[in-house]
C-alpha cells in the first residue's frame, strides 16, 4: 500500500518535471542555433532530432527532483517523523524508490547507448545541410557566423552564376577552426559553393598555429562544407574516430572499436557510470533529504538546490575522470570507485541516522 502510493506520486512528478526539462533545454538549445536557420519550417524537425539528447541530461533531472518534491513534502507535513521511527514504513519507501529507479534505468540506458548518439548523429547532418542552404542564403558585405568555429565575409554574391549552378562569391574571407583547434584565415578573388564543395580561386591561406605558422598563396582551391563545419560524421574508420566522432556511437559500434581505441573506451565506461548514477540519483536525493529536510521548510528550494548539486557533482565526476584519464588502472579507479565510496558513505551514514 505505501509502496505503490509513493510510486504513484514519484512517477507523476517524475513524468511532469521530464516534459518541462526536454522543453527548457530544447529550447535553450535551439536559441544557440538560430544563426543557421534558414527558415523557421526547419525548427520543429530540428527540436525532434534533438529532443533524445536532451533527455539524457532531464532523465537523471526529473527522477532526483521528483523524489526531493515528493519526500519533502512529508517533511512539510511532518509524515517523516513515521518512517523516521517506524522500520517497516521507511523499508516501503526505500522500495518504492528501487522500483522507481529500476523502471526508469532501461529507458535511460537506451537513451544513453543507442537513441541519443543515433539522433545526435542525424542532428548534426541535418545541421550541415541548413547551415549549407544559409550559407548561399547570406548577404553580401557583412561578417557572418553560420557556426561558432566558422566566419565568412563576401564583398559580393551571383545566385544564379555563369558556371554551371551554385552560387558564386567575389572577394571572400574566411577564417575557422578545425576539429584539431587549429585556426586558419583564408581570403580569395572569387569563389564558387556547388552543392558541398566551396571552389576558391586566387587566394591566400595563413596558418596561424604557433609554431607551425605560416602564409601562402594558391590559384585554385576547393573545401569540403562538411569539413569546414567541423562535422563528417559519417567517417568512422579507427584513424578518423580516436578523438572526433566517439560522441556519435551507438552500443554496437563502441563494442568494436572500444578495445582498439582509448577514446572509444573512455566513452564507453563514461557512458555506463552515467547510467550507474542514474541509478542511485534516486536514493541520494532521499538520504540528502534526511540532512537538508529539517533544515528549511521551502519544499521547492530545497528541491532545486539539492537536484542541482547531486546532478553537478555526478556530470562534474564524470567529465573530470574523461579528462584526466592518464591510464586504465586511473580511469577505472577513479571513474567507478567514487561512485562506490559515495554510495558506501550515504548508506552508512543512512543506516545511523535511522537506527
Amino acid at each position: 500500500m505505501f509502496t505503490l502510493y509513493f510510486l504513484k506520486r514519484f512517477y507523476k512528478n517524475f513524468f511532469v518535471f521530464l516534459i518541462i526539462l526536454i522543453f527548457i533545454l530544447a529550447f535553450g538549445d535551439m536559441l544557440t542555433r538560430l544563426a543557421v536557420l534558414p527558415s523557421i519550417s526547419s525548427i520543429p524537425k530540428l527540436i525532434l532530432l534533438m529532443l533524445p539528447l536532451m533527455g539524457v541530461f532531464a532523465v537523471p533531472v526529473a527522477s532526483a527532483l521528483s523524489v526531493f518534491t515528493v519526500v519533502g513534502q512529508c517533511y512539510q507535513h511532518n509524515e517523516v517523523l513515521v518512517f523516521s521511527f517506524l522500520s517497516i514504513i521507511r523499508g516501503k519507501i526505500y522500495q518504492a524508490i528501487f522500483i522507481f529507479s529500476l523502471s526508469i534505468l532501461p529507458l535511460y540506458a537506451f537513451l544513453v547507448f543507442d537513441f541519443a548518439p543515433r539522433s545526435y548523429l542525424e542532428g548534426k547532418k541535418f545541421i550541415v545541410t541548413l547551415a549549407k542552404e544559409h550559407l548561399s542564403q547570406l548577404e553580401p558585405g557583412k561578417f557572418h557566423y553560420p557556426l561558432p568555429n566558422f566566419v565568412i565575409f563576401f564583398q559580393e554574391k551571383n545566385a544564379s552564376p555563369s558556371v554551371g549552378g551554385g552560387t558564386e562569391f567575389k572577394k571572400i574571407l574566411l577564417m575557422y577552426q578545425d576539429s584539431d583547434k587549429k585556426q586558419y584565415i583564408m581570403t580569395a578573388r572569387e569563389g564558387l559553393l556547388d552543392g558541398s564543395i566551396l571552389y576558391l580561386k586566387n587566394g591566400f591561406l595563413q596558418n596561424q598555429n604557433a609554431p607551425n605558422s605560416y602564409l601562402g598563396t594558391f590559384e585554385e582551391t576547393q573545401i569540403s562544407i562538411e569539413q569546414l563545419f567541423n562535422c563528417d560524421p559519417n567517417e568512422k574508420s579507427i584513424k578518423k574516430i580516436q578523438d572526433k566522432h566517439s560522441k556519435f556511437l551507438t552500443w554496437k559500434d563502441l563494442r568494436v572499436f572500444k578495445n582498439k581505441v582509448l577514446s572509444v573506451l573512455i566513452e564507453y565506461h563514461s557512458r555506463i557510470a552515467k547510467i550507474l548514477w542514474q541509478l542511485l540519483l534516486p536514493f541520494l536525493s532521499f538520504w540528502v533529504l534526511c540532512i537538508w529536510g529539517r533544515l528549511t521548510s521551502n519544499n521547492l528550494v530545497l528541491s532545486i538546490l539539492g537536484t542541482t548539486v547531486l546532478f553537478l557533482f555526478t556530470y562534474l565526476h564524470v567529465n573530470i575522470v574523461r579528462i584526466f584519464w592518464i591510464s586504465y588502472s586511473f580511469g577505472f579507479l577513479f571513474l567507478y570507485g567514487m561512485i562506490f565510496f559515495v554510495s558506501a558513505i550515504a548508506y552508512l551514514w543512512q543506516k545511523k541516522y535511522f537506527k
